[in-house]
């Protein structure tokens, strides 16, 4: 097996190793979707020198190039939500190798007896996020509700691989209502 053993130690390093290695890789493909999508922006988004021209009474001239003029705006607001779908697209598949390595930390925190929460860690992401937001001219605020979304969905999910490891099935989450274990 190339020196691989079958300690499951080794097998969640090399897991996490080959997934920083998938990360790696999609985060290229996030960085070259930003930039197709704001070049393709930039250069359906430059107006004509005419588009902002004086007004004039509208003849049947004016009004074929304002139906041009309608047309590129059809095709700029076309070319925005292309890009946005690049972006909605960039975001899924980040988000989706991000669940796959916390799904092996949630595995290594269950096979040692860790805590499904870590509130020191999550204080230290939250004012991360906050940080780098600001960079980018993001709120702040949206960053910090949307890493919590995302954390309090790993922290259940850490909770139902520690019960699965320890032979309780997961039931539905009937007690939304339950103080979280936030220890």
């Amino acid at each position: 097996k190339n020196g691989e053993t079958d300690d499951p130690e080794d097998k969640i390093k090399r897991d996490v190793m080959g997934r920083v290695v998938v990360f790696a890789r999609v985060q290229t493909l996030a960085i070259l979707l930003v930039v197709v999508s704001t070049q393709g922006l930039s250069m359906a988004s430059s107006p004509s020198s005419t588009a902002k021209s004086h007004r004039h009474v509208e003849t049947p001239s004016h009004l074929a190039k304002k139906a041009q003029l309608d047309d590129d705006d059809d095709r700029t607001l076309e070319s925005m939500r292309q890009s946005i779908d690049n972006f909605d697209a960039a975001i899924v598949h980040l988000l989706a190798e991000r669940f796959k390595v916390t799904q092996a930390v949630g595995e290594y925190k269950a096979r040692v007896g860790l805590q499904a929460s870590d509130p020191t860690r999550e204080a230290r992401q939250v004012q991360r996020l906050k940080h780098l937001a600001e960079e980018a001219g993001l709120d702040p605020d949206f960053s910090e509700k949307f890493l919590r979304f995302i954390v309090d969905e790993v922290i259940n999910h850490h909770r139902r691989i520690a019960e699965e490891a320890n032979g309780c099935p997961h039931e539905a989450d009937d007690d939304d209502d339950a103080p979280k274990d936030n220890d």
